[in-house]
Formats: structure tokens, sequence, C-alpha cells
């Protein structure tokens, strides 16, 4: 029977979600974590849909007597592998967890009723879970940072002999945002508001996939795509095989600007050589991250961060962008607070 509500209360969440918010969290395009929307729950698991609504029960040792809900993302979706690597981990301390399908938006949903344990997302859309922005109605609570793992780069891409050097030169274009809702067109929406412009400023707005997307605009009928992803984009560097690209960057105070709207973006850049462009080009950031449910007790946190720490050369192996992990990156300020079983292993660590 648990099995069976587990997979209800999966579906349950799904359904709500979808009504709630349409879709999920996104990475345009990259390792950012996939395109999962926050209402499908198609994919698999790892170890079938078990799992408990006791599932943070433990024996006393950090160890977990049920397994972990880990809400992760379809089974196609570039976040599954990196969950299934994760649980083994976390197997070598004792603790099992059944990987769910979610989303990044799905995810935070979840966790803040309970109907997962732990779980992927963006530290700018965990950031919108707490503050209760677009896509939640209102603001949520019951989960806290757990560990952060790549960057992804808010990168609004044209062609060089577009004309378009600017963001401000997007006025009256053709753009893509990728799917409504997701993290992608959530960002597409601020970079362009702190420019003071909005959907209604383009000649048309898309809502394509990748691979559409590129072809597009190596075909003359998309002027701009802005995706959130990891770099390098594999899409980016098929456009760049055709013909130069430009990065449209923002300046200082544009990104002051932007980042005080969500915590959980930062100023970065993408280096020159990337894609072919000349220079560093400064963009948006925001960090591919765990979350854990609040109620989830300390040692059992403590070790969930010490399993993925002493595994990371497996998710090395897994996806290259997660090469960038390192226990100081894990510990970054992601913009909401970290779990208290999280901070005492990073101060073991001397990390924070």
């Amino acid at each position: 029977m648990k099995k069976y509500s587990v997979i209800l209360s999966v579906l349950l969440i799904g359904l709500l979600s979808f009504s709630l918010i349409g879709c999920s969290s996104n990475s345009g395009s990259g390792a950012g974590g996939g395109s999962v929307s926050a209402g499908n729950t198609s994919g698999g698991s790892s170890e079938g849909a078990g799992g408990s609504g006791d599932a943070g029960n433990t024996d006393g040792a950090g160890t977990t007597k049920e397994p972990l809900r880990f809400m992760a993302a379809t089974v196609g979706g570039e976040w599954y592998p990196i969950a299934v690597a994760i649980s083994e981990g976390w197997k070598g301390l004792g603790i099992e967890s059944t990987v769910l399908p979610g989303g990044g938006a799905s995810n935070v949903l979840g966790l803040s009723q309970n109907q997962g344990d732990v779980g992927f997302t963006f530290s700018v859309t965990a950031v919108d879970g707490t503050a209760g922005n677009a896509p939640f109605e209102k603001p949520l609570d019951g989960y806290r940072a757990l560990l952060c793992l790549n960057a992804s780069y808010v990168q609004p891409v044209v062609y060089a002999n577009s004309g378009i050097n600017s963001i401000e030169d997007l006025r009256g274009k053709r753009i893509n945002v990728y799917t409504k809702g997701y993290t992608s067109e959530l960002n597409a929406r601020l970079v362009l508001k702190t420019y003071g412009l909005t959907y209604d400023d383009m000649s048309a707005v898309n809502y394509l996939s990748d691979d559409d997307a590129i072809d597009q605009l190596k075909d003359g009928h998309l002027d701009c795509t802005i995706s959130t992803g990891g770099i390098p984009d594999s899409g980016f560097i098929d456009m760049a095989s055709v013909r130069s690209i430009r990065v449209l960057g923002m300046t200082p105070d544009k990104l002051a600007e932007a980042t005080e709207l969500n915590d959980g973006l930062y100023p970065t850049f993408i280096p020159a050589g990337t894609y072919g462009i000349p220079e560093d080009v400064n963009v948006l950031g925001t960090r591919l991250m765990l979350i854990v449910r609040t109620e989830i007790p300390e040692e059992t946190v403590y070790n969930l961060v010490k399993g993925v720490h002493e595994n990371l050369n497996s998710l090395y192996h897994v996806n290259s962008n997660l090469e960038e992990v390192t226990i100081e990156t894990m510990a970054a300020d992601c913009g909401i607070e970290y779990h208290p079983g999280a901070i005492k292993y990073y101060q073991e660590q001397g990390v924070i």
C-alpha cells in the first residue's frame, strides 16, 4: 500500500503544480538541470516509485529507516543520472533513497508540502519559493539549502552580424525564451525588465525548444534566444559553427539591479573564447542546488552532504559541468538558509 500511496501522492502534486503554475523551472539548454515541468510526473524511479511520508525517520545514527524521497527529474532529464549517482553515494552511509520524477519548481512545491525529502532546483527558484514570487502564488516554507552544484548562466545569444549589440537593441525583435514558467523564461523576463523592456516591446515572443530555437536562428526566422544553462552550451556551439555569435552582456549597474530582485542570482561572466567570443561577457548566474526538507534530522542531513562530498569523482564522470564542484562551491551562498546539518558539515570542513 505504501508504494501505491506514494505514486498517488506524486501524481497529485504534479496535478496541483500544473494547475498552479503550468510548468516548472528549467535550464533552457546546457547542463543547468534539464527541461522539467512542475506538472510532469511521467518519469520513473531508480528504485521504483516507493517511499513513505515518514522517510525522514532515522535510527539515531544519521541513517534512515525508510528511503528518502528524492525529487529529481524525468528519466530522460539531465538531472536524473546525477540523482542516481548521488543516491549511490548515500547508500555507503546507510541512507537509502528513491529517485522520483520532478522539476525545479515542482520540487520546491513538493518539499514544502512534504511530498519529498530532497530535491533538485535552481537557487533563483528556491528564492522565488520562499518569497512567493512567480511562478508561486504565495511564500513557501519547509525546505532549506543542502548544497550547491554547478553554475548556470543567463545567456542572451544572437548572431554577430544581426545588428543587435545590446539588450536594449532587442526592442522590436523576435526572441525565444523557452517554455513558459521555466527558469529560462522567468530569467528572460527579469533581464528584459532591468532594461525597461517587456514582451509587449518585442515583435514576437517564442517558447521553443533548444533545437527548434537554434534552427530558427540559423534560418533567420528568430533574432535572439535567451537561455539559462551551463557553458559551453551545445546548441550555441552548433550556432557558432555556422557563423560568429554574440552573447549580449549586462552592464554592472543592471547586474546589480537584477541581483537585488532575487538573492538566488549573482553577477558572473562567460569567459573569452567560449563560442569564439573575443572577450569576457558579464551575465547573470544561478546555481543548480539540492534542497532538503526542514524536518529531516540534523545527523541525516550531515551525512547527505558528506555522501556527496566524498563521492564527487563519481559525479564528475556523470556530467562534465560538475567538475567545477568542490567543497567550497557546495557551501556557496544560494540565497536561502542552509539546514543546520549542512552547516555543521561545512563548519567541520572549514568552508564557512
